[in-house]
Formats: structure tokens, sequence, C-alpha cells
């Protein structure tokens, strides 16, 4: 038996378990056991057979829906507490009203579990009543330790969540305070955005720890400007989008179970109801602020900084690239405040789609970090209670929860696309190419790959085959293809995004689109020097290095004309000195190590 089956037969360590514990029950809940096993084989090196992962399971008590999923023994207790239902008697006289956040309520409208159970204690103080003998009673509610009250709780908030999937707003809907989230007087936001970030670094699973809960007590809704219009306070004042959003994202997953889960699930879904909302009254205007000219810079860095990380994670050796990477998140959050202030359409979904626990698996501190900041930036520069805030905010606390990106993402893309809004080609075309990248980066790369041959179909005729929609639609089938190993479909489709048809030459639609005869030349701009980067990695893989580095050449050159010293160049650069060393071309290598000091002076 050879070293590599033995490694097998023996199975990963403890160690190793336990390491991808989270992304194994994340996934578990998500595809079948054989997908889950091959996605961690493929992205994890991670081998393990059915019956170690089943006895995993059993040990870590993880099952694959709701109801099998063990519940503690509390109390000692030999069995579970059994969940009884509440009794509602008749009382005589007028009905008992409750003052709840300063208003009177009846009290058949909170004995129901679900409401009462998604509110505070000392939300329920009865008011004053009058007996029949003229004597004013003032009836206090007592909030009892005993164990019994302890189980009585735990049930009601469960069983609330296991009948009322289909109503959610019953549950309680956060509404917001009117207590400004931007710093007070002699404060900075430097100092507040510190306070943000220590705000999340907290473990406690209970929802009073992160920013913004203080708002969510109150009934008092005041109208804020949002983009020169009035409207209420986001997402948390209407309770119907609520019930609408959870049907629209498939209901309740098995997965969010809690709470506080569900209550950052209906703060996120409400957050891109209410944004969208107002942004769908500005249809005939949406070419020109779909994205801006201060949020494109802005999102390429983020990307940038996570593609970086994600490279020195697999090449160990490559100690400039950190740097690189933190270097674009920098300059991305110099540009934060203006991105913002643009609110462009796509920032939610740019949102979702760049930071997502999909993409930034390998960096969840600075996903955290960076949308603590979003959120600071968000309420200080747009409104406390605008929605990117609160939705900037409620991401920052979703214990990078994969199972809540995933149901964002996909009420998002139902809300948009059964708009119609969708009928506008950008629209439409930003839509589905984020469907397909956000299907690369879940794993799913079978479904990416149809989803982004469609993309490019649909593109060559709404654009143009020449268009950089087009062209960028073409480069993320290749991304899709390398996923899938399928080298020779990607190095074919590179073509789409890297060549440009020169005088006398003519593009052959039946086979493609390729330009098939007359002068060939190359496109210039940032997506051929990308494109020429992918060609480069390809001819590597399929074992043709001294290829890889002439297209590598061609890459540094158009990226030193269109970015000139930036991490993106420079990484280019890096990849290139590295190959020519690895070519044993120490010569060369050296040359182009003077290039990148002659661009830095």
């Amino acid at each position: 038996m050879s070293v590599s089956e033995l490694k097998y037969t023996q199975g990963p360590s403890a160690e190793q378990w336990e390491s991808h514990r989270e992304t194994i029950t994340q996934l578990y809940h998500k595809m079948s056991l054989k997908d889950l096993s091959d996605f961690m084989k493929r992205h994890h090196s991670f081998n393990a057979s059915k019956r170690m992962y089943d006895s995993r399971f059993r040990r870590w008590q993880v099952f694959k829906t709701k109801q099998a999923v063990r519940q503690p023994v509390t109390h000692g207790s030999p069995n579970p507490p059994k969940a009884r239902k509440s009794r509602v008697t008749k009382s005589r006289g007028p009905e008992k009203r409750y003052r709840q956040t300063g208003q009177l309520l009846p009290k058949s409208t909170i004995t129901d579990n679900s409401y009462r159970s998604s509110l505070p204690e000392h939300h329920f103080a009865p008011s004053k009543r009058t007996t029949r003998n003229g004597r004013c009673v003032s009836c206090q509610r007592t909030n009892s330790s005993s164990p019994s009250s302890d189980i009585e709780t735990t049930w009601s908030h469960t069983t609330a969540l296991n009948r009322n999937a289909d109503r959610v707003d019953s549950i309680g809907t956060p509404v917001m305070k009117e207590e400004p989230l931007t710093p007070t007087d002699g404060q900075s936001v430097r100092a507040h955005h510190t306070h943000v970030r220590e705000s999340f670094s907290s473990h406690s699973p209970t929802a009073e720890h992160f920013p913004g809960y203080g708002y969510m007590g109150s009934s008092d809704s005041r109208p804020i400007s949002l983009i020169g219009s009035t409207t209420s306070c986001g997402p948390f004042s209407n309770l119907i989008c609520v019930s609408q959003v959870v049907d629209q994202a498939g209901g309740l997953p098995p997965q969010i179970a809690t709470p506080r889960e569900l209550q950052q699930l209906n703060i996120i879904l409400g957050s891109i109801h209410q944004f969208y909302s107002h942004e769908f009254s500005k249809q005939d205007d949406i070419q020109s602020h779909y994205t801006t000219a201060a949020s494109r810079p802005f999102w390429f860095d983020i990307n940038t900084g996570i593609y970086l990380l994600k490279y020195a994670a697999s090449k160990p050796l490559c100690t400039k690239t950190p740097s690189r990477a933190f270097a674009a998140i920098q300059s991305a959050c110099a540009n934060a405040s203006k991105a913002l202030s643009s609110i462009p359409f796509d920032f939610p979904l740019q949102l979702l789609l760049r930071l997502s626990p999909f993409n930034t698996r390998i960096c969840l501190p600075l996903r955290a970090n960076i949308l603590s900041f979003l959120s600071s930036m968000a309420s200080t520069t747009l409104a406390p209670m605008h929605p990117l805030a609160a939705l900037c905010t409620a991401l920052a606390a979703d214990d990078h929860s994969l199972e809540l990106s995933a149901r964002a993402f996909t009420y998002m893309a139902s809300l948009l696309g059964s708009h119609r809004i969708c009928s506008v080609p950008t629209v439409r075309h930003r839509l589905s190419s984020a469907q397909a990248k956000w299907s690369r980066r879940e794993g799913n790369v079978t479904k990416a790959v149809v989803q982004a041959r469609d993309v490019v179909a649909l593109a060559s005729v709404d654009f143009g085959p020449y268009d950089e929609k087009t062209r960028a639609a073409a480069s993320e089938l290749v991304h899709a293809y390398m996923a899938a190993g399928q080298y020779t479909h990607a190095l074919h489709e590179c073509q789409r995004v890297i060549r440009c048809p020169g005088p006398g030459s003519r593009r052959d639609e039946a086979a493609g689109g390729d330009v098939v005869s007359g002068e060939v030349e190359y496109f210039t701009d940032g997506i051929a020097a990308h494109g020429m980067e992918d060609v480069a990695e390809l001819y590597e893989k399929m074992g043709d290095s001294g290829e890889g580095i002439v297209w590598l050449k061609r890459a540094v050159g158009i990226a030193l004309r269109v970015w000139g010293q930036a991490p993106t160049t420079m990484h280019i650069l890096d990849k290139l000195v590295d190959a020519l060393r690895e070519d044993g071309r120490s010569e060369d290598a050296r040359t182009w190590e003077k290039v990148g000091l002659l661009e830095a002076k």
C-alpha cells in the first residue's frame, strides 16, 4: 500500500476535523454527503470516507433536518421538557391592556407566544386598572428565574419559529429608536469605528452585543431623507415586507432556528427590500447610476485584496502578496465614503457578492472588520438608519453564517429578477453575472458553467461581442471552466476576452465568435490584462511554462499602462519574476525586478 493510500485510509486527524468543523457543518445542510466529500477533497484536500463523516456527525450531533437535532436535557430531568400549549383564559370585565414602548396594546395581541417571545421582559408592564369596588390596582409582571420559567421561555421561542415560518412579522420586527448612531460631540469617527469593531469581537450569542441593537426596542418612527425623498425609517417599520421576504427567500431553513438568527435575517432582508423599493422608483435613470465612478475603484480594490489573500494562502512562499493585499484594502477604505455617498444601485449586490463568507472563508476576521467599517461610514455619510447602514451592521454580526448570506443573495436575486426593472439590459446582465459568480464560489461548478455560458450569449446580443460587459462575462466563464478543470475550453474562451479584430478581420459566429481571418490585435484595458494573466496560468497548468511567461510579460505591459504602480500590477509582476526564476532565467528575473523598482520611484 502506498503512502497516499495509507493516509487516506487513516483519515484526517482530530485537529483537522475540528479546524473544518464549521465549514463541514454548514455545507452538510446544503448538499448531499457525496457532494460534500467531493467539495472538501477538491477545495481543502480533506479526504474522508462516508463512514468517517457519519461517525463524526454522530459525535457532533449534527443531523440533516432540524427535527432530528437532539435537545440537551435540562435541570436533571431524564427526559427533555415537553412543550405545553399556553392557555388563554377569558377574563371578566374590560379587556386588560398592556403598555409596550409607550403604546397600549390589547391583551389578546400579546398573548400569542410568537409575539411575546420576541420582546424583552420589561415590555410587558400592565397598565393600572380599576376593580368593581373602585380600587385602583397596579399589576406588575415579575421576572421569574425558576427552572420552569426558563423551560417555558425556551419552548415559546422554538415553537414560535416552527409554527410561524410563513408569517414572520408576528415574531417581532425590530424597530429603530431615535438614538443617533453617529459620534456625539467631542468624539471622532475613528473612535466610533474602534467601538464598532470591538463590539463585533464579542462572542456572546445575544443580539445586545452588536452595533445598532439599542435602536430596536422602540416603536418610534421618524422620516429620513433618502436621496432627496422622504420615506419611513428603513426596513424596521414595515412588518408586511418581512413576511414577503421570507416567503420569496424560500421559507426559513432548519439551520436558522434561534431568535437572534431570525432577527438578523429580518434585518438583512428588510434592508435590501427597503433600499430597492426606493430605487425601483428611478427606473428611467437606472443606466446612469447602476454603478458610479466612485464605487468602481472601491469594489475593484476590495476584490483585489481578497483575491491576493487567497493567492497568498495557496502560495506560502510569496511573501510580498499579503502586503499587496492589505495595500489594496487600505486603498478601498480611503474611497469608502465617496462610494457610499454616491449610492450606486448595485451596492447591496456587490456587498453580498464580494464580502460573502464563501468568498472570504480564508480571511473571515478581515470580512468582519470591513463590514463594521462600512457600517460606521454609512451611518456618518448617509444616515444612522439608512438601509445600507443597517445592512452592513447586520452582516457584520451574522457570525459568518453561510446560510444567512445565501438566503440574502437568493432573496435579492428574486426581488430584482421579478421586477420590471430587470428588463433593463444592464440590470439583467449584472444580476445574471453575479448569480454565475455566486454558484462558482459556492462550489456548484456545473451550474456556474451553464449560467456563465448563458450570460455570455445574452451579453453578445444586448451589448455586442466586443463590449466590456461581454468580455467580462467571458472572463467569468473562463474562471468557471478553470474551476471545473476544463483548461482547453477555458483557453479557447480567453480569446474572446483579449483579442480584438484588426483591419480586414471578421468573426465567425458559427465558430463561437472567434476571429478567423485578417490581422489580430489585442485589447489594452484592464480586462485584457487579467485575461492574459489567466492565459499564462492555463499554460502553466498545462505544462508549458515558456508560453506562460510570454503572456505574463504582455499582461505586465498593459497593467503598467492601465493601473501604474497598483497592487494588481505589482502582483502580476511578482508572478512573472517567480516564473522566470523557476525557469532558470535569473538574469531576466532581475531585469523585470528593476522595472518594478523604477515604477516605484
